[in-house]
């Protein structure tokens, strides 16, 4: 595993899937509810921005709960036009090395699979939709994960 995955998993749950593990969570998200997928591309056609969930035409779900889908990625500092995909199409992007592509080292991923669905069970009625609110104590707007903001003082 990377050392910035492996500090990741260290994180709290909002800056791990928000920063590095967003793949993670929005399958186990499609896979609680069957939601549809999406995926904000960047150039490399491997990788993304970030992958998440829409709830309906105008609201994505992610790890922090429910929110027009604009106002997500506006937080998050995110724009451009994402794209429905497919679990297989994710996971065609997946990989276990630095780059581009969708980090899936198989320690990670259980990892955060685990830490992902442990989160959905907990607050299942912000998932589903019963409550329209974010998350307790969890928010998109970080302007960067604790480890990139350290680097930058070192």
């Amino acid at each position: 595993m990377n050392p910035y995955h492996c500090a990741m998993l260290k994180e709290k749950d909002d800056t791990l899937f928000l920063h590095g593990a967003c793949h993670v969570f929005a399958l186990a998200l499609h896979e609680s509810f069957g939601y549809s997928l999406f995926r904000l591309a960047t150039e490399d056609p491997k990788d993304a921005l970030h992958i998440y969930c829409r709830f309906d035409d105008a609201h994505s779900v992610d790890v922090v709960g429910i929110a027009s889908e604009q106002t997500a990625l506006t937080e998050l500092g995110l724009s451009g036009r994402p794209t429905e995909t497919s679990q297989r199409e994710l996971k065609e992007r997946f990989t276990t090395s630095d780059g581009g592509g969708l980090y899936a080292d198989p320690e990670f991923f259980a990892a955060a699979q685990k830490r992902a669905q442990a989160l959905i069970a907990k607050f299942k009625d912000y998932y589903s939709g019963r409550i329209l609110k974010a998350i307790p104590g969890m928010s998109r707007m970080q302007s960067a994960p604790p480890q990139e903001l350290r680097k930058m003082f070192e």
